[in-house]
């Protein structure tokens, strides 16, 4: 014999997991701490201004 599934129950626990699984995805993406993001923008400004300070020609000035 097999076993009884009560349908809604079944539906709900795969939503549920589903958004279990969105929400640590999203903790992951978004939950990083202050000075993480802060250290990764340090970062990039860093490697920014070493590209810039290596370039040939500076860029033409821009007249409106």
């Amino acid at each position: 014999m097999n076993e009884i599934v009560n349908l809604n129950k079944a539906r709900k626990q795969r939503a549920n997991q589903t958004r279990l699984k969105a929400a640590g995805q999203n903790r992951v993406k978004f939950g990083l701490t202050r000075q993480v993001r802060d250290a990764a923008r340090r970062e990039q400004e860093k490697q920014a201004n070493q590209v810039e300070d290596a370039r040939l020609t500076a860029e033409p000035d821009q007249k409106t």
